[in-house]
């Protein structure tokens, strides 16, 4: 989560504890944790100011199958039928003279 107090500009990452949802009481120890950064970071906290959550990162692990990933058909790769003209000082305008890109 990234948190900040009401009116502020700036937001605070914070974490929760693993085994939070185990919490009696999980938001008060998000604003305790909250505070405690917010005091380490900038010397002191609001206690009596509101927090307000600005961003919430969720992550999910499930188990899957294999995926199964074929070799895919490709096109033949592309050439020209005859060399074209171009406007290039250096090569008189004759594109036979390019070498092929790898």
């Amino acid at each position: 989560l990234d948190l900040r107090y009401a009116g502020q500009s700036y937001e605070l990452p914070t974490s929760l504890e693993s085994g939070w949802e185990k919490s009696p009481t999980p938001l008060t120890d998000l604003a305790e944790r909250f505070h405690a950064l917010h005091e380490r970071r900038y010397g002191h906290a609001m206690r009596e100011r509101r927090i307000e959550a600005v961003t919430l990162r969720v992550r999910a692990v499930s188990p899957r199958s294999a995926i199964d990933f074929a070799p895919e058909e490709l096109p033949p790769r592309a050439s020209p039928l005859m060399p074209r003209t171009v406007v290039q000082a250096a090569l008189n305008g004759d594109t036979a003279a390019l070498e092929p890109a790898p």
